[in-house]
């Protein structure tokens, strides 16, 4: 049985993928929508037949057309040729529950505020006099009043096509969940070892040197990366030899040494590239 809040979660986001791709067709799985490539034997398999329900109940209604399903690779259902119909095609974003995000430029200040349809991988902008660019952050309370963020990756213009009304499709990275107002974009580095600047929050931090947000949100970022666990252990531990180090003559080799380390994964630590040339 799959629930109105599950139902609206996925319909909302395959809606949304298929407008961006529109007229070309997708093959689909579950993995495309956030949940595990693999069962488990906890509960992964629940959550598939409710993301096939959904999909099914999707065809039945006329919102979308496919082909299967079938079973893929590790058992999972997969459905191919997925494509929105016209009554899909017609449905515009006010139809799917929407969640109230704030732009977070890399300096720490609000560009915007506005509503979207987010999913694991990508989220969708309605408003397209929206300011964003890669690097800003985007931030979304969840329920129990922490916020959480997602570092924008490729924001991308899709103009109107037919029924399809014009709207921003935004890749994310996952950073994480901070307390409301605090860490990723809200915290940064100005100058010198210690100084840091707090947009609307209180900072609470003991200020001394190597206790510093960036490299609590560097070690974060690398964690919720999706790298595997022996490339995640490499970077985080030359993370810490930075910490270590920060403050005394051995920094800048371990900042160079961090660098080497990181340079095939710019894309997930270059916002905190200039924090962290302060500190030389």
């Amino acid at each position: 049985m799959t629930d109105r809040t599950t139902y609206e979660n996925f319909s909302a986001q395959l809606v949304a993928r298929l407008a961006d791709c529109w007229p070309k067709r997708l093959s689909i799985i579950p993995a495309d929508f956030g949940l595990a490539e693999e069962d488990d034997g906890k509960g992964v398999a629940d959550q598939w037949d409710q993301w096939s329900d959904v999909v099914l109940w999707m065809g039945r209604e006329g919102i979308i057309r496919f082909e299967g399903p079938s079973n893929g690779d590790c058992g999972e259902p997969w459905f191919w040729d997925v494509e929105l119909t016209e009554k899909g095609r017609a449905m515009n974003f006010n139809h799917f529950p929407q969640s109230k995000i704030d732009i977070v430029a890399p300096d720490g200040t609000v560009r915007s505020s506005t509503n979207a349809i987010v999913t694991p991988k990508a989220i969708t902008i309605a408003d397209t006099t929206t300011q964003i660019f890669v690097g800003d952050e985007i931030r979304r309370i969840i329920p129990n009043g922490t916020e959480e963020a997602f570092e924008v990756v490729d924001p991308t213009y899709n103009e109107k096509f037919h029924s399809i009304p014009a709207h921003f499709s935004v890749k994310l990275r996952r950073k994480g969940i901070f307390p409301k107002g605090t860490g990723g974009n809200y915290t940064f580095n100005v100058s010198g070892n210690n100084a840091r600047v707090n947009f609307h929050s209180t900072d609470n931090s003991t200020n001394r040197v190597g206790d510093n947000a960036v490299f609590r949100d560097l070690q974060v970022a690398v964690e919720n990366s999706g790298l595997n666990a022996t490339e995640i252990a490499k970077l985080q531990s030359s993370i810490r030899d930075m910490q270590a180090a920060a403050g005394t003559p051995s920094f800048k080799n371990e900042y160079q040494k961090f660098i080497q380390d990181a340079a095939t994964y710019m894309t997930i630590v270059s916002p905190f590239i200039p924090a962290l040339s302060t500190l030389l």
